[in-house]
């Protein structure tokens, strides 16, 4: 079954701009189910995936309406209900169909972002549930994978944002420090080290924003990557996400996925009112869907 997802010109050249919310049907393991966000639109779709997954799989927006989709753990063996660690790596097309690329390491609960290229994935949980701090990218014209420097710390769940040239680092990583990836150099700096564990990341029209759950709502300053200032209180409070999931800026709106414990929470951070906007997106898929 096929929904009519409309194609869209990217202002600004942001990659980051599709127009469906996707989410891991946890209760068959090897769907997708997307959502179109135009209009909130009613339609929906069910994506049969390549292989069992669980919802640790790292999926992250490209240009052009596609999604490539890297990492998870594999539920194969079904009977055993033991699932393994695979490098499992596809796009999927705006028609929704899949196109199968060479597999990464074996890792799941990683963060990606396109830039220039490529896409440059951050952290994860190797084959044993041990926090890596290996970083990787993929090559679309050479199509094939290439270990970068690894993270200073370990990182899960990483929400990553290509911001003036620099790709920048938070996530889940019990660390106060947010990195900054220079891909010149194949290095990293540090900044704002007062926000704790949890930060997500976004971008819209030249400026950058930090969510930290349960903290504040930073903006960048003077397109400075290493300034940064509070703009609000970030009312929504979460000790500690169990994954961020698919990221977009749609429109007006920054949308990302929560997994906890099989359960997907939707939530919005609105670009104007720069506060967020959790309880619209949760309550209209409620209406319309669950």
């Amino acid at each position: 079954m096929k929904t009519n997802l409309p194609q869209k010109s990217y202002n600004n050249g942001d990659s980051s701009k599709l127009d469906f919310l996707s989410s891991l049907n946890n209760s068959t393991r090897n769907q997708l189910t997307v959502f179109s966000l135009k209009n909130f639109s009613q339609e929906k779709s069910i994506l049969n995936l390549p292989e069992f997954i669980d919802e640790n799989i790292c999926i992250c927006p490209l240009p052009d309406n596609k999604v490539f989709c890297y990492g998870n753990l594999s539920w194969n063996n079904t009977e055993s209900r033991i699932p393994s660690v695979t490098g499992l790596t596809f796009i999927i097309n705006p028609d929704l169909s899949i196109e199968i690329l060479e597999e990464g390491i074996k890792c799941y609960g990683s963060g990606g972002v396109f830039y220039d290229g490529n896409v440059y994935v951050y952290g994860g949980y190797n084959d044993i549930g041990v926090i890596e701090k290996i970083a990787s990218k993929y090559n679309f014209q050479d199509k094939n994978w290439k270990i970068i420097s690894s993270l200073p710390v370990p990182s899960s769940f990483c929400s990553c944002v290509e911001y003036m040239g620099l790709i920048l680092v938070g996530g889940a990583s019990r660390s106060n420090k947010i990195f900054a990836y220079d891909i010149a150099t194949n290095s990293y700096s540090e900044f704002l080290s007062e926000i704790e564990e949890t930060k997500i990341l976004c971008k819209s029209n030249g400026h950058a924003y930090i969510i930290n759950p349960g903290g504040f709502i930073y903006e960048s300053e003077n397109n400075n990557p290493f300034v940064w200032k509070s703009i609000n209180k970030c009312e929504w409070s979460r000790d500690f996400c169990d994954l961020i999931g698919f990221q977009m800026v749609f429109e007006n709106y920054f949308y990302f996925i929560e997994y906890e414990y099989g359960l997907c929470n939707y939530y919005r951070f609105d670009l104007v009112r720069k506060c967020m906007d959790f309880d619209t997106v949760n309550n209209w898929l409620r209406t319309h869907y669950l």
